[in-house]
């Protein structure tokens, strides 16, 4: 009986420590499938960064200038220079977007200053004025075409879209020539929309005294 005892207690012992060892192997072996894989890993992100599209661009920098009498702009934006000169800045809104043109949304300027809007084109090609201009010269802004001309006054009526946030309408209604119509505007920022919305706002009940009417829709047809 001490025999068969003793017998049993050393198989029990075989098989333990032998499920410790297959155990540690195991182990042993999910650690090193682990790193391997993390090793690869690596190597992958290692080439795909190799790999990544490198830009060609050849702009070298962003060039900026002073909206001074030389700039395109400041025509349309000067309507009452001593008006402004009082205030100390230039008045008016100036915002690039996107406007839909017989139903192609084309990229265009919003520009609204204290009594009009207008619809612009710019081709924003900088360059110096003249061969012997110097590094301190200032460069040409560009050129400019305007589109259209309205009055702030000629706004009856801002939409905006529940389900399109960077998209707003404003109506018009031309006296002149008895015509309504709508300029569908995009951004891609929310704020500058919002921020053309209030400036219009402001100079439109600036002159009538009464709210002007928005209206908030669900979908832009």
């Amino acid at each position: 009986m001490r025999n068969f005892f003793g017998y049993c207690a050393c198989d029990l012992f075989i098989q333990i420590n032998s499920f410790s060892c297959c155990k540690k192997v195991h182990i042993c072996k999910e650690k090193s499938e682990f790193f391997q894989t993390v090793f690869a890993f690596f190597i992958f992100l290692g080439i795909v960064r190799e790999m990544a599209h490198k830009s060609d661009s050849k702009l070298q920098s962003i060039s900026t200038t002073r909206l001074s009498a030389q700039h395109h702009l400041w025509p349309l934006v000067c309507e009452d220079i001593q008006a402004d000169v009082e205030d100390g800045q230039l008045q008016f809104f100036y915002v690039l977007a996107f406007v839909l043109q017989e139903e192609m949304w084309l990229p265009q300027t919003v520009l609204a200053t204290r009594e009009t809007l207008y619809l612009l084109e710019e081709d924003h090609q900088w360059r110096k004025t003249s061969s012997e201009a110097t590094e301190n010269s200032e460069p040409c802004s560009g050129n400019v075409a305007v589109l259209e001309t309205l009055p702030i006054s000629c706004v009856s009526s801002v939409l905006l879209w529940h389900s399109d946030q960077l998209r707003m309408d404003i109506q018009l209604y031309d006296e002149t020539v008895k015509q309504e119509k709508t300029w569908c505007v995009r951004s891609e920022s929310t704020e500058l929309l919002q921020g053309l919305l209030s400036w219009v706002r402001a100079q439109w009940e600036a002159m009538f005294g009464v709210k002007l009417h928005t209206s908030l829709q669900d979908d832009p047809s």
